[in-house]
């Protein structure tokens, strides 16, 4: 069965999961940081003096958004109108057009994406496909954006793209089953679209601590090969991930890819917890943005898109099993969960 890719095995219910190792975490102040991530790697993703450009303001109003004066309390916040229709189960759909039809300040602002945020059938199915992008697969992309102009390194030295892609998801987990399945890097191997032939974590390349305002940080780096259509063979980069928190106490997971075959790789995650009115968490509001430009490939803009589907795509499938198979009990809502970093033995 050597011959089967791992992603056609799991599709038949044939997959083992690999031997696994481990790499433990190790205590770092920030100064080290360094060793693991470099903070001039972080996307600037406003030009300087156009902050309006930035997608993020608008998106954490709607999700601090209340109105307390709403005649139907299903359309008091954002996240009550995600918890009643994802209670309504198989009526959801019918439900979400009716709310739909408001014309209060709520609907106009979700009413662009949370069709598609909502929907997400297509996506738990076996047979999802990242290269379709479909209104029933729950991503929402967002508004195609420029590199902004930036006056450091590296960015005044990049080739290739400028592009940046958005989109978002609702994550119905919570924190701790996210960050176990992004750095399981076994599970990266039978996803329905993969591409990679090797990942994994580097040994010793876990670091955690706490930054200069006592926030606690998580760094990883990690390294794949994975492959390119005919007439091309195959491309690897190290990836360096930190998880922390920003100014306003988002969470946030940085990330970019080095290697002689990119011209640049990176993107940032940013988490909004949906709160019901009792303070219960409903869903995670993820965004992503991430762009990337391969030396010597003529990837277009639908590959780009397509890597952002299938990132975001898979770790919601995953994080959602991870979550129903560990009996859907809150473990984190808060805070910088422990993860585990396991890769498959070499």
């Amino acid at each position: 069965m050597k011959f089967l890719a791992p992603a056609l095995l799991s599709f038949l219910g044939l997959w083992q999961e690999p031997p696994a190792f481990e790499v433990e975490p190790q205590p770092a102040v920030w100064d080290e940081l360094g060793v693991n991530y470099r903070l001039r790697w972080q996307l600037p993703f406003a030009r300087p003096g156009r902050e309006s450009d930035d997608l993020l303001p608008s998106l954490a109003a709607l999700v601090a958004f209340r109105d307390e004066a709403a005649t139907d309390p299903r359309l008091a916040s954002f996240a009550s109108l995600v918890d009643a229709v994802r209670k309504a189960g198989d009526g959801g759909k019918a439900l979400l057009e009716q709310l739909l039809t408001d014309e209060g300040q709520l609907v106009r602002l979700v009413r662009p994406f949370v069709r598609e945020l909502l929907d997400d059938r297509r996506l738990l199915r076996n047979d999802w496909n990242s290269e379709d992008s479909r209104s029933d697969d729950g991503i929402a992309e967002l508004e195609t954006a420029m590199l902004p102009g930036f006056r450091a390194e590296p960015w005044t030295k990049l080739g290739g793209t400028d592009q940046l892609h958005a989109a978002a998801i609702l994550l119905f987990a919570d924190r701790q089953a996210w960050l176990d399945v992004m750095h399981d890097y076994r599970g990266y191997l039978r996803r329905p679209d993969a591409n990679f032939e090797k990942i994994g974590p580097r040994p010793g390349k876990y670091l955690c601590g706490e930054d200069p305002a006592g926030r606690p940080f998580a760094a990883v780096t990690s390294w794949f090969e994975s492959d390119l259509p005919f007439p091309f063979s195959s491309y690897s980069a190290s990836v360096h991930t930190l998880h922390h928190f920003d100014a306003e106490l988002r969470f946030v997971t940085d990330f970019y890819g080095r290697s002689k075959d990119v011209h640049w790789m990176a993107g940032q995650d940013v988490h909004f917890p949906l709160l019901d009115a009792a303070g219960e968490l409903v869903a995670i509001f993820i965004v992503r943005r991430y762009g990337f430009d391969l030396k010597g490939v003529p990837d277009q803009e639908d590959a780009r898109r397509t890597a952002l589907r299938s990132g975001l795509g898979n770790l919601k499938r995953d994080a959602e099993r991870n979550f129903a198979a560990s009996g859907r009990e809150l473990r984190s809502t808060t805070g910088l969960p422990t993860f585990r970093v396991l890769g498959p033995k070499r």
